[in-house]
């Protein structure tokens, strides 16, 4: 029996653990795909990438990276959506679709994310836009809540001494994240 395959957007190596690890207990084969051009600043963006790349090459697990991570042209379309959850959906919708685009490239599957790990993500809002990516590209996007794994994650990436994020990515995830730990040390 064919085993089916998977492209999974990878966010960062942290994020990856759980849902690969799911991915081929379901029998998948698992690759990943790298398209963060929200993440600022570049610094953050190659640790990120490096630390993907070590991970997929540690756990056997092809990598793909977008070439075209151009940021500029990423927040163009976020005008008038710099505020409120808009701003996310959009950035959720662009890297899904870019992930989605290359899976019918190279003949894959199904489509996911790393995203639906985080308990701090909108798993039901990224499982509306995966469905409507899917919709529009032709390639089944496999929901699943993976969020019952982050704490095994977290403590794998530690033990592994993983480079850990303490933002999303984008500069505006970051200020808001800045921000709110300047108004909980004030308490």
């Amino acid at each position: 029996m064919k085993r089916k395959t998977i492209l999974l957007h990878v966010c960062c190596a942290p994020c990856m653990i759980f849902p690969l690890e799911q991915l081929r207990v379901r029998n998948f084969e698992v690759g990943g795909f790298f398209y963060n051009p929200n993440i600022q600043p570049k610094e953050e963006l190659l640790k990120r990438k490096t630390n993907v790349l070590a991970y997929s090459n540690r756990t056997d697990c092809a990598m793909f990276f977008d070439k075209n991570e151009d940021s500029e042209q990423f927040f163009a379309a976020f005008e008038g959506k710099l505020d409120g959850p808009e701003r996310c959906h959009t950035c959720w919708y662009l890297r899904l679709k870019k992930t989605a685009e290359h899976a019918k490239k190279i003949n894959v599957d199904y489509f996911s994310t790393t995203l639906l790990v985080s308990p701090y993500q909108d798993g039901e809002k990224i499982r509306d836009i995966g469905q409507k990516v899917a919709g529009e590209t032709g390639v089944d996007f496999h929901y699943e809540n993976f969020s019952s794994g982050y704490q095994r994650a977290v403590q794998i990436s530690r033990l592994e001494d993983m480079y850990r994020q303490k933002y999303c990515g984008c500069n505006l995830s970051f200020e808001q994240s800045q921000a709110a730990k300047k108004k909980k040390n004030k308490t």
